[in-house]
C-alpha cells in the first residue's frame, strides 16, 4: 500500500504509551476505512481504528480490540481505553510498500499468472499487462480407416478419429488454441495439399503416416516441404519412435505416430515443451 494501514480492528496508539502499568488512554477520535484528512494522534491517547483504515500520523501500533477494555467517560469527557498487555511496536500495521516498492519488478517474465497475481495487478491499478499470445495449433489426422466421432456407423477396418480430440485437449491443456482439420486420406497428393494449406498456424501437429509403410506419406511430405529446415525423423523412444519435425513456411510441424498412446507420449515429450516455450515459459520440461 501507499500508506501505513491497520490490519485489524482495534486502537491506534504509540507503542511507548502502552506498557505494563500505563494509565488509561483517552480515545481522541475514530478512523474508519477510507477516511481522509484525519488529525494527528495526540501523545498519550488512542484512536479507534478499523481494518483497512490509514494510520493517523503519530501512531505506530494497533492494539486489537480483544486486548482492549473501553471505559465510558463522564459527561463531556472522552472515553478511556486500557489494554491487557504491553504493545509491540508496529504490530498489526501493514507498512507502506509491503506488497511492492515503487519501481520494483513485481513479477518475472515466464510466470503463469495466478488469481493472486491478478489481484496484485488490480491493487496497483494495472488494467492491462503484456503477455505472450497463445499459439494457434493446427491438428491433422491422416488415414483411410478414420471416421469422425459423429460420422456414420463403423464398417470393418474403420476406427473413430480419437487422436484429433485427444490432441486438441492436450493443446488446450498446454495453453494453445487447437484448430482441428478434416481427416486426410492416405494419398501423397492429398497429404501434401493438406500440409501446404494448413501451415497458417503457429504449429502444425499431425498424427499417422509417419512409419515406413506403403501408405505412410506424412514423413515424406514434411521432409519435402521443409527442405533445408527439416529437423529429424525417428527418436529412440518407445512408444513413439517414428516421430518427426520440420518447418514449413515458418510453421513448426510435428509428425506424430498414429497409435493413440504413441501420439500422446510424443506430444508430451516434444510438442508440449515447444508450446510452453512459445508462451514464454522458462521451465518447459518436467524435472524429476
Amino acid at each position: 500500500p501507499a500508506w501505513d494501514g491497520s490490519a485489524m480492528d482495534g486502537y491506534a496508539v504509540r507503542a511507548v504509551d502502552v506498557q505494563d502499568g500505563s494509565p488509561a488512554l483517552p480515545v481522541a477520535f475514530s478512523v474508519p476505512a477510507g477516511a481522509q484528512n484525519m488529525p494527528a494522534l495526540p501523545p498519550r491517547s488512542a484512536a479507534r481504528i478499523f481494518t483497512g483504515a490509514a494510520m493517523p500520523a503519530g501512531a505506530d501500533t494497533v492494539m486489537i480490540q480483544e486486548n482492549a477494555t473501553l471505559h465510558q467517560g463522564e459527561a463531556g469527557a472522552p472515553d478511556q481505553v486500557t489494554f491487557s498487555r504491553a504493545a509491540i511496536p508496529h504490530e498489526n500495521v501493514r507498512r507502506a510498500g509491503t506488497d511492492a516498492m515503487a519501481g520494483a519488478h513485481i513479477l518475472p517474465t515466464g510466470r503463469v499468472l495466478s488469481p493472486g497475481d491478478i489481484s496484485l495487478f488490480a491493487s496497483l491499478g494495472l488494467r492491462q499487462v503484456q503477455v505472450f499470445r497463445r499459439p494457434v495449433v493446427g491438428i491433422l489426422s491422416t488415414g483411410d480407416e478414420l471416421v469422425d466421432i459423429d460420422g456414420p456407423p463403423l464398417r470393418p477396418g474403420q476406427i473413430r478419429n480419437s487422436n484429433a480430440y485427444a490432441l486438441a485437449a492436450a493443446v488446450r491443456e498446454a495453453g494453445g488454441v487447437p484448430v482441428v482439420h478434416p481427416v486426410v486420406r492416405d494419398s501423397y497428393e492429398e497429404v501434401r495439399q493438406a500440409f501446404s494449406s494448413a501451415t497458417g498456424a503457429d504449429v502444425l501437429v499431425s498424427c499417422g503416416g509417419m512409419s515406413v509403410g506403403d501408405h505412410d506419406h506424412v514423413k515424406s511430405v514434411i521432409r519435402e516441404l521443409s527442405g533445408d529446415t527439416f529437423g529429424f525423423w525417428k527418436v529412440a523412444v518407445k512408444p513413439g519412435k517414428p516421430v518427426g519435425f520440420g518447418h514449413i513456411d515458418g510453421c513448426a510441424v510435428f509428425g506424430l505416430p498414429g497409435n493413440p498412446v504413441s501420439a500422446l507420449v510424443t506430444f508430451e515429450l516434444f510438442v508440449k515443451p515447444a508450446l510452453l516455450r512459445l508462451q514464454g515459459h522458462t521451465r518447459c520440461v518436467p524435472v524429476a
